[in-house]
């Protein structure tokens, strides 16, 4: 089992998107998140997580697992991540000669995509090897 790891957890696909940094650890029965704010700590047992794995590019271990009636995916950054939603104009902005400058979508998403990927290069292995490790408990424990 891959020792115990500083990330940023962000739930995908309801709610706005936060980052928690804290600890990830893997235990005999469950990948577990521990908020280093006290916020609490995520218990994904083994036996709901259906897939893990690296996202190509980028320090990013995508965890896909079915508590309930649906599936729920959280993004495991081996780095911090970038901002994750864009950043509002202010008025000032919006009126600027120089607008043109500013920080479109596109521009961020280009950014995000750099900085992750040069990221990638150093997390790459430590991040395979958590994949490789949670798909491994998953077989274990029978799934």
């Amino acid at each position: 089992m891959p020792d115990t790891v500083t990330v940023w957890a962000v739930r995908l696909g309801r709610g706005p998107m936060t980052e928690r940094k804290g600890t990830l650890s893997l235990e005999s029965n469950e990948l577990a998140f521990e908020a280093t704010d006290g916020s609490g700590r995520v218990r994904l047992p083994l036996a709901e997580i259906r897939a893990a794995r690296r996202l190509r590019g980028s320090p990013v271990l995508l965890v896909s697992h079915q508590p309930g009636e649906r599936i729920e995916r959280i993004a495991f950054y081996f780095v911090q991540p970038p901002p994750l939603e864009p950043e509002p104009l202010t008025a000032v902005d919006q009126k600027s000669v120089l607008s043109a400058a500013r920080r479109t979508k596109r521009r961020a998403r280009r950014e995000n995509a750099s900085y992750l990927g040069m990221w990638n290069r150093e997390k790459k292995a430590e991040v395979r090897e958590w994949a490789d490790a949670v798909r491994s408990a998953m077989q274990a424990s029978g799934r």
